[in-house]
């Protein structure tokens, strides 16, 4: 991986997961073709680094770089199993509850999702 840090702190990374961009994680060109991943660390060497909180991924396709969470994502990272529902999210042994907050993020403007659990990518997107 390779990482480079802004003027600002915040530090961005990129893992090659495959040189052919030749990994699946199902239909949809956010979940196919994936070459690697980008992060981006918010405030930097800063606690807390978790996912969702300071620190958002991205995945890198031949297609273009998508947000992970997005609705596409159905066996991906999704904000519903890797985002709002705290109490799963594990990969492999490696905590990854936080991965489908980024598009959340982006699309919805808010981290509503820190203060309450009743909203959905479907319906309800702000703690009002």
């Amino acid at each position: 991986h390779s990482r480079l840090k802004l003027s600002d702190g915040s530090i961005i990374t990129f893992y090659v997961y495959n040189q052919n961009c030749s990994m699946s994680w199902g239909n949809g060109k956010a979940l196919e073709n994936i070459c690697g991943e980008i992060s981006i660390d918010i405030n930097g060497n800063g606690k807390p680094n978790q996912y969702g909180i300071d620190f958002f991924a991205f995945f890198l396709t031949k297609y273009g770089v998508f947000p992970m969470g997005t609705s596409e994502q159905i066996r991906g990272f999704t904000f519903n199993n890797y985002c709002r529902d705290k109490s799963i999210g594990v990969v492999s042994g490696m905590g990854a509850n936080g991965y489908g907050c980024t598009a959340w993020v982006i699309y919805n403007e808010n981290m509503d999702y820190l203060r309450c659990d009743d909203l959905s990518w479907d319906g309800k997107h702000e703690c009002k």
